[in-house]
């Protein structure tokens, strides 16, 4: 019982990652990704789902943290402020990477796409395919990565 041993044992097997929406196509390659790799290592993957809304992103850190676990892989929510209002003394920075969206408030692991860059070359490889009207979808207002994208279009 996985469970039962990691709260005897000073190690863990738990990886915890929490994304803002399951059925986005990133992120459930993401999810993909994490648990393919995760298991070849021998961890188990103990996903949550916030919703895109920081409430429950904090609300599912907290109680994590409160497990012993190996690692904590959070792509915030769009309202994240990244960390903030979470209790993280004592959590050992190694444990922790932030994807997808960054915060200089923080001073984790953090691996961020240039959303930007991607953009421009997919607007070029449409253009190169000999796409004359290329449109773009631009999201959320005053969402960084949306303007990002919409940037490098």
């Amino acid at each position: 019982n996985y469970f039962a041993k990691s709260l005897h044992q000073s190690d863990s097997h738990f990886i915890v990652a929490v994304v803002p929406r399951v059925n986005h196509s990133f992120y459930a390659q993401m999810i993909d990704d994490i648990l393919s790799e995760a298991e070849a290592h021998g961890y188990v993957v103990l996903f949550a789902e916030s919703m895109d809304q920081n409430i429950n992103e904090k609300r599912f850190i907290d109680e994590f943290l409160n497990i012993n676990i190996a690692g904590l892989i959070i792509a915030p929510a769009y309202d994240s402020d990244i960390l903030s209002g979470v209790e993280t003394e004592g959590i050992d920075q190694q444990k922790v990477v932030i994807c997808d969206r960054s915060s200089n408030e923080v001073e984790y692991t953090q691996i961020i796409n240039d959303h930007a860059e991607g953009a421009y070359q997919a607007t070029v490889h449409l253009i190169k395919q000999g796409y004359k009207n290329v449109g773009h979808i631009k999201g959320l207002a005053n969402d960084k990565m949306a303007d990002d994208i919409h940037a490098g279009i």
